[in-house]
């Protein structure tokens, strides 16, 4: 558990340089390509074959040095041979694991500073050490790489087209907004008032405590990777995120439970049986871990296809559960997506018809539509662009930050930032800190 004390008491830029000043030493993490027959039939490297969003896998060799705290650079290559060199920005230990953080060399000394994030979004690594075994992601001009750790020595190196990931949500709690913040019945527009200014967010960050659950199925999918190397990724990522919003939440690994528990039915049927009030043997599992590791937000990883996730909007303590794929826990940020729809976020106006469905109406995520490719993007809290695929961004709209000059975001609409930094202390209260 995070150290709430100590965590206050670093400066943002201590905490981000981690070991940076030390000797330099540059790394070729990977080496050839090898795919052996019993690579090619373990259930892993098989199921991400057969998702929809893989555009190629290759199998490599890890170096025998691995990843160090003092690599100031680290080369990669991609599934089309194409070798590509990151330099550190930060590398910290987190749990007995190695998280290392860099930006692709090409990108201009000005691109790398810390408050120039534009191409940092689109051209970064971070990297997780779990004793031999590497979890990963990385992008190259927006597009995105996993690496999957897959045990002797061995990574599977995914191209991820992102447009293909099943976003689409089969079941999104819609609970009624409260009587006293009703929206106008006749709305069939965007007829929301203008917000009042919003005044920034200067009090200590929220600890939001984060608890993983597998089931049978997923289990088997994952035998033969490193879900803990993979978890570290997963919240770096989505602290990542929150950073480069200025939303002032940290998450906190809780551990993972491993449930007694078979799947059944689509994500929107496991995701009710998670729910305190449900009764159900997994509930009753869920809350006791909850309740022992103080868990505010409880994410399940399955194995069934119906669906990238599905998660509780504004949720309180006993509905604050989501459900993601096993396959996108990592790189697609599906992970920080459904934390966001507990926290209070919706996605883009355009899902909901073009008219706001909950109070308040900035609640929205934010993409960037344009006949241009390389010019459309979206949020971590959008769904894909309706003039072409467009890679997610990882960040929550926020209209006082740009992207490519562009607004991330609208006051009226679209700020996902100030709604997290609005309700994320009554999350925390979930399970108030002793």
């Amino acid at each position: 558990m995070i150290n709430k004390k100590f965590l206050l008491s670093l400066s943002p830029a201590i905490a981000l340089l981690g070991l940076a000043g030390q000797p330099g030493f540059a790394a070729e993490l990977l080496t050839k390509k090898i795919m052996t027959d019993s690579d090619s039939t373990q259930y892993l490297v098989k199921t991400l074959k057969n998702e929809h969003s893989t555009v190629a896998i290759s199998i490599a060799g890890l170096s025998e040095h691995k990843l160090r705290a003092v690599d100031e650079t680290v080369t990669l290559f991609t599934t089309d041979d194409e070798t590509v060199v990151f330099k550190k920005t930060s590398s910290q230990e987190e749990n007995g694991k190695l998280v290392w953080q860099g930006n692709w060399v090409g990108l201009n000394e000005s691109a790398t500073q810390e408050g120039n994030i534009e191409q940092r979004l689109l051209n970064s690594a971070t990297l997780v050490r779990n004793g031999d075994n590497i979890a990963g992601s990385f992008r190259l001009a927006g597009q995105l790489y996993q690496l999957w750790p897959l045990g002797g020595n061995k990574v599977a190196v995914v191209k991820v087209d992102e447009s293909e990931v099943n976003e689409w949500h089969e079941h999104e709690d819609e609970q009624d907004i409260e009587a006293d913040t009703p929206l106008p019945a006749a709305m069939n527009s965007r007829a929301c008032e203008v917000p009042p200014p919003y005044a920034g967010d200067s009090k200590p960050p929220s600890i939001i405590r984060v608890a993983l659950v597998t089931t049978e199925q997923s289990r088997k999918a994952l035998a033969n990777t490193d879900l803990n190397a993979l978890a570290t990724l997963a919240f770096s990522e989505a602290n990542q995120g929150t950073r480069n919003s200025n939303v002032g939440i940290v998450f906190d690994s809780a551990g993972i439970l491993h449930a007694d528990y078979s799947e059944r039915g689509t994500f929107s049927n496991m995701w009710s049986e998670m729910f305190t009030n449900s009764g159900s043997a997994l509930s009753q599992q869920i809350q006791q871990y909850r309740d022992k590791h103080r868990a505010h937000l409880v994410v399940m990883l399955a194995q069934t296809t119906s669906s990238a996730g599905t998660g509780t909007n504004d949720a309180n303590k006993n509905s604050a559960f989501s459900v993601i794929r096993y396959s996108n826990l990592t790189g697609t940020y599906t992970f920080a997506h459904e934390m966001g729809h507990n926290l209070g976020a919706s996605h883009d106006l355009d899902q909901y018809g073009g008219v706001p469905k909950r109070l308040p109406c900035y609640r929205h995520g934010y993409k960037h539509e344009s006949s241009v490719a390389k010019e459309r993007w979206r949020t971590i809290m959008s769904y894909g662009c309706k003039s072409g695929s467009c890679g997610r961004l990882n960040m929550f709209s926020n209209p006082r930050m740009s992207f490519q000059g562009i607004p991330v975001g609208s006051e009226q609409y679209e700020d996902n930032a100030r709604r997290l930094n609005e309700r994320r202390e009554e999350v925390a209260s979930f399970y108030p800190w002793m």
